[in-house]
């Protein structure tokens, strides 16, 4: 619900949990209210119903979510931190963080130990060895026709990046 700038009016991100079958919303505080929907079913046939929510402090949102091993993993700017659902807590430290200029993420995919990341102002798509946490490339979306690297999903092997750009693509 949303209305009034109060409620669930800038959905940020979903995130799934395969081992619980357990869907999360994340909606941030521009405008509406920051929180982190839960949202489970009783089996595959069944829609997912709102379960339960935690609602985040006015200043405090997280862009990007996932959920690797079972462990629910958000986004505050260039770092990612475990998050506790039944306590509304992060990590006391980063468990992956970069320190170059890359903007902040936005987007975040796993598959085969590799996890992919979006970023925002900057453009950028990193891959990183997820075991070592380990960067092994940054790409600069623009060399690459995307203008705006918002979302990014693996889907039968393929990297899907969504495009952002609310314009005309500039010309080159």
């Amino acid at each position: 619900h949303c209305g009034n700038h109060i409620g669930a009016c800038d959905i940020e991100e979903i995130a799934y949990n395969d081992i619980t079958d357990t869907l999360y919303i994340l909606s941030g505080k521009s405008p509406g209210t920051p929180a982190i929907y839960k949202l489970v079913r009783d089996n595959i046939d069944t829609s997912f119903q709102l379960d339960d929510y935690r609602k985040l402090d006015s200043q405090t949102e997280y862009p990007s979510a996932i959920f690797i091993d079972g462990n629910f993993i958000v986004s505050i700017g260039k770092k990612l931190y475990n998050y506790n659902f039944e306590t509304n807590t992060i990590g006391d430290n980063p468990i992956f963080e970069i320190d170059d200029d890359v903007g902040d993420f936005v987007g975040l995919a796993y598959h085969n130990g590799k996890l992919w990341i979006t970023t925002i102002k900057k453009f950028r798509l990193i891959k990183v060895n997820w075991a070592t946490k380990e960067i092994e490339k940054i790409y600069k979306m623009r060399d690459n026709g995307v203008y705006d690297p918002r979302g990014v999903e693996i889907i039968n092997n393929k990297l899907h990046v969504l495009e952002g750009y609310d314009s005309n693509v500039p010309k080159k």
